[in-house]
């Protein structure tokens, strides 16, 4: 394993609802538990203030990962709450939770702000693969991604996916969000979001979470 050069990664929840801070310490804890504990470790913070994260980021140092929940927090604080933690050059990932109605409505500009966004409005569980995907990248583990790029291969044969859809799923997996993948396979936005709509196509799924639910709950990848 790889191990994360700091030892420690900070995870900071704002959110009023008890119930959802309760759902995404079980998903935190049951992905940092797939990784070495010997050489990672992480705190959980709960903060109802926006005006403490910065500061309690910039005491803690090292890596983190800050989840919004949209609940509770006036549009425009979040917004001038994200450009004062980028102004602060640290290593963050960001997830943004929001209700499906302004998942749907808005998810495409938040995706601009935050590296993360997901919808709320479906159960927890169903969304524990892409928290997995945010822990796990920012964490590094070495054997936890070769199982992440050795995933589409496995899929692709019972998939028939071509060459160009291949590598928008191992992006996606990889935990890019549509610009990265664009980038990085030099694609407009619109065509990987027309590929990423045929990959859940393929697998009869309608989102990246179910995607993530379905392929890691197949039989034919059961010992990944």
């Amino acid at each position: 394993m790889l191990k994360n050069s700091n030892g420690l990664v900070s995870i900071f929840i704002l959110t009023q609802n008890q119930f959802l801070k309760v759902g995404l310490e079980s998903v935190i804890e049951e992905a940092f538990l797939k990784c070495d504990r010997g050489n990672i470790s992480y705190n959980v913070y709960e903060i109802s203030n926006l005006n403490d994260l910065t500061i309690k980021m910039l005491r803690a140092g090292g890596k983190s990962i800050v989840f919004f929940d949209s609940d509770g927090f006036f549009f425009h604080d979040r917004l001038e709450m994200v450009n004062k933690i980028n102004d602060t050059n640290l290593q963050f990932e960001s997830v943004f939770l929001c209700d499906g109605a302004e998942y749907n409505k808005m998810s495409h500009f938040y995706n601009l702000l935050f590296k993360t966004v997901l919808n709320k409005s479906i159960p927890l569980r169903h969304t524990k693969m892409d928290i997995e995907g945010v822990i796990i990248k920012m964490v590094g583990t070495r054997d936890l991604e070769s199982r992440q790029d050795i995933l589409p291969e496995i899929c692709t044969p019972f998939l028939r996916l071509t060459t160009r859809k291949e590598n928008v799923l191992k992006n996606i997996f990889k935990g890019k969000n549509t610009r990265e993948i664009a980038s990085n396979l030099y694609i407009s936005e619109k065509t990987v979001l027309a590929h990423r709509s045929r990959i859940y196509s393929k697998f009869s799924v309608h989102s990246l979470s179910e995607l993530y639910f379905f392929i890691r709950n197949s039989t034919h990848i059961k010992n990944l």
